[in-house]
């Protein structure tokens, strides 16, 4: 679950899966699409909750640059 898109473009993301998807996922999230700046990715591991089954983009409140 993406979480917000704040000005600054700060992004959360909470993610449920094998460790070794979650782990490409990171690899991916700190090399970014093409143009992309990634400052940082943050990381913090917990045991999971068995709430997410599906992927989805809800709209929030990001307006653009």
């Amino acid at each position: 679950m993406l979480l917000g898109l704040p000005p600054g473009g700060t992004v959360e993301l909470v993610a449920e899966g094998p460790a070794e998807t979650i782990d490409r996922l990171l690899l991916d999230l700190r090399e970014g699409p093409p143009a992309a700046r990634v400052d940082a990715v943050i990381e913090l591991r917990s045991t999971a909750s068995g709430t997410f089954d599906r992927f989805r983009v809800v709209p929030g409140g990001h307006t653009g640059d």
